[in-house]
Parts: C-alpha cells; structure tokens; sequence
C-alpha cells in the first residue's frame, strides 16, 4: 500500500513519521533549552535580591554615618561661630585697652 502512493519504499507515511519524530525532537530541545533558560533567570533572580539586600544594608548605613557626620558638622559649625564670637569681644576690649592705654579714654574728649 505503501508502494503505491510513494513510488519508492515507506512511502508518504514513513516519511510523516520521520517529520513527527523529528518534530517532537525539536520540541524536546526546544523545552530543554526554556527550561535551562528559567533556570538561569531563577538564579540570577536570586542573585539579585542578595545583592539588593546587600545595598540596602549598605545604604543604611551610610545613612546613618551620614547623619552622625551632619551632626557632628553642625555642632563644629556652632562652635566655630561661638569662638569667632569670643574672639570679635577679645578684639574689642584689646582695641579698648589701648585707647586706655593712650590717653584715649571715652568721655574725655
């Protein structure tokens, strides 16, 4: 019956089957190849999530050192301005002394 339609042996049907066969080979790697695929999406999902984590740990901490460091600055900040302070009055009184000093005494004009 073969013989018939193909004109050579096996015919149109082995030749259908041979397609199949290599049809679902193909498919077989073809899910193979998603699968691996997945696989190494999985992993580098998980990769990712450590190294996220890893870089919000980091990033608080930062955080917090920065926030000591701002403090710090401001406080160095006000102290600076206290001793500038301090040191304007010093200046005044040395300038006053002097005067004194030379005769210069306010009110005696």
């Amino acid at each position: 019956a073969d013989n018939q339609k193909g004109g050579r042996g096996g015919g149109p049907n082995s030749k259908r089957a041979r397609r199949m066969l290599s049809n679902r080979e193909s498919a077989r790697r073809s899910r193979k190849r998603k699968q691996e695929h997945l696989g190494k999406l999985e992993e580098e999902i998980q990769q990712l999530k450590r190294d996220k984590q890893q870089l919000q740990e980091s990033n608080q901490m930062l955080s917090q050192q920065y926030n000591s460091v701002s403090d710090h600055n401001k406080r160095l900040c006000e102290e600076n301005e206290r001793i500038k302070d301090e040191l304007r009055f010093l200046r005044t009184e040395i300038q006053g002394q002097r005067r004194c000093g030379r005769g210069e005494e306010v009110g005696n004009e």
